[in-house]
């Protein structure tokens, strides 16, 4: 998928460029496979919960399979995540964030891509990111970097937010 392909360039870009050469290949390796998956051959999930500050304990809030444009287009999210610019002034921790897992599923393969995303509770910035695969060939990334949202992205993280608390 395009959409996906462009999320791992963003982290090529920003997050890996002073990682070692292994984490570099770990991360094309990611996107050379994502490429091959689309809507005809993959399945998306997106499962929304509310976590602390390290993604470790939390409450799921709601989950769609396939998300389309009435509950916010994660499509887009993640389309745009490669135009985020870093957040310069450390914002206040707060008391907790809305995590979004994105699961990719091969239909042919089998092989999963999970990409969290931890996002603060106004909705201004992403405070890091993870992937991983069920590849055991492959390292997972993680990087722990402060992205500000464009207004796009905060439209579409609110309309998912939204339909799952319903």
């Amino acid at each position: 998928m395009r959409l996906l392909t462009l999320l791992f360039s963003f982290i090529l870009i920003t997050g890996v460029i002073g990682c070692a050469q292994s984490d570099k290949d770990t991360v094309q390796t990611y996107m050379n496979q994502m490429k091959q998956l689309n809507q005809e051959n993959s399945v998306i999930d997106t499962i929304v919960s509310k976590t602390d500050m390290e993604g470790k304990s939390g409450d799921i809030i709601g989950s769609h399979r396939d998300p389309g444009d009435d509950i916010g287009n994660i499509y887009r999210i993640v389309d745009e995540l490669d135009s985020l610019n870093e957040v310069v002034d450390k914002p206040q921790i707060p008391e907790y964030y809305y995590e979004m897992l994105i699961s990719a599923q091969d239909k042919n393969s089998l092989k999963t891509f999970d990409i969290r995303i931890l996002v603060d509770p106004d909705i201004t910035y992403i405070k890091w990111i993870d992937i991983n695969s069920s590849d055991k060939k492959l390292e997972g990334i993680q990087i722990n970097k402060d992205y500000e949202l464009s207004e796009n992205l905060k439209t579409d993280i609110k309309q998912i937010l939204n339909s799952v608390s319903d």
